[in-house]
Order: structure tokens, then sequence, then C-alpha cells
């Protein structure tokens, strides 16, 4: 960890790093060579919250967590038009649980599927623990355990190896942990919105305008601090205040 000891117990650390020692075995002896091929392979045996495939807009596989209780109650679309509580979202998601080892080995296999290129973290869901009102520390701390073990395997993995957008307040010393993992993070109604047309200020999301395939394309979510806007897209077309993406 980068600065903040962790919260989870040696018996769960010591669990985490056997699953992503196995992971990262079966990673290099998989044939596959689609995305949803290396997923299915590399999770074999190891539990977990659902791992999606690359779809049209992402490009990359993505990661879910349970709408409600890993989303804080700040967000203004939860139950009111969230996508994740709608088609194929709202199947991955209702079967995701908090734990945060579950969470944390989801977003493992995920990153060796795209052999290190950045995936979606949290396509549904958040970094709260509703069940205590709090963010849910616990989870930070196995993530970045496990994404930065796989960098002792693999030196040359990117920088950047997760995107995601949060409505949490997380602390400076959280953001910082989160960024040494090698996970971008964008507060949702500060650094990403969503608006019918661009506000002054920030940049309409490329792949909604056609300028590039998908976001494995764009990376300006990552690679610029400029804040991005989102065009309402599913559930949240029919909605008209700013929203998270």
């Amino acid at each position: 960890m980068s600065s903040l000891n962790p919260t989870i117990d040696d018996a769960q650390i010591a669990s985490l790093l056997a699953y992503v020692d196995t992971m990262v075995w079966r990673s290099h002896r998989t044939r596959a060579t689609t995305i949803d091929g290396r997923i299915a392979y590399i999770r074999r045996g190891a539990p977990m919250n659902p791992v999606g495939a690359a779809n049209r807009k992402t490009g990359t596989a993505g990661t879910y967590r349970p709408v409600g209780p890993s989303c804080p109650p700040t967000c203004p679309y939860l139950g009111q038009g969230c996508y994740g509580q709608g088609g194929h979202c709202n199947r991955a998601q209702r079967r995701a649980s908090t734990d945060p080892l579950l969470s944390a080995l989801a977003a493992v296999a995920a990153s060796l599927a795209t052999h290190g290129a950045p995936i979606r973290l949290h396509v549904t869901g958040d970094f709260w623990l509703r069940a205590e009102s709090r963010v849910h520390v616990e989870y930070i701390d196995a993530l970045c355990i496990g994404l930065e073990a796989l960098r002792s395997y693999d030196g040359n993995r990117p920088q950047i190896v997760a995107w995601t957008y949060t409505a949490c307040d997380l602390a400076p010393e959280q953001l910082a942990d989160l960024r040494f993992a090698g996970v971008s993070v964008r507060r949702s109604g500060v650094q990403a919105m969503v608006h019918p047309d661009a506000p002054v200020g920030t940049f309409q999301c490329p792949t909604q305008t056609g300028r590039v395939a998908n976001c494995a394309t764009c990376r300006l979510c990552w690679t610029t601090t400029k804040p991005v806007n989102f065009r309402p897209h599913g559930r949240l077309a029919q909605l008209e205040k700013p929203c998270t993406p």
C-alpha cells in the first residue's frame, strides 16, 4: 500500500494473494484469444463478483458491484433512473456482493484478461458500504493489494490499469492509494457530468460523438484532468438533471 495500513486481516490478504497467484498462472496457460474467453478461464475456481467482457462503448472488461449496497445515499439517481438497475447491467449487479475480496478478485481477473490494458471498474456500484454508512475501506485496500500484486509478476504493466467514477467523498489518502495501484478515479458531478449539452469547461465524451470507437481507444478519462460530459444514456436519457456516468 502507498500510504494506508491494510484494514483486512492477514488471513484475508493471504487468501487474496493465493487466488491472484492462481489466476496469473491460469492467464499464462489459456489459449483463449477473446476477452470473454480469457475471463472464463482465468476466473475458474475463484470466487468473485461478475466480470463483463468488452462492450461496444468501453471496448474493455468491466467489474460489477451491487447497486444500492455499494452506492452512497447522495447519488440522486439511485432507484430513479440509474442505468445499472435496468437491462444486462441489472442482471449482473444483482449477482454481485459487497464482499471486499470478491470485488477485488473480479478486478484482478478483468485486468489479467485484458493483459493489463485499462478496465472499467464499477460498471455498476461504487466504493460505499451502505450497511455501515461509510466508504468501504476494506474493499479499497483489497483492490489495491490485488492490483499491486500483479506488478510483481509483470513489471511492464501500464501505470493506469483501471478507471472509474464515484459519488463517494474519498479521502486524499484513499485516492492516493488507488492511484498508486493504477486506478484513475473521477468524482461524479465534478469531474464527470451528464447533460444533454456539454457545459462550458468540459469535453464531450468522444465515444458518444463517434470521434473514437470506444473508451479503450479514447483514454481521455484517465489521461486528462478536464471534466468529461456524457449525454444522458439508457434510462437516464429520459431525465433532465445532472447524474453520474
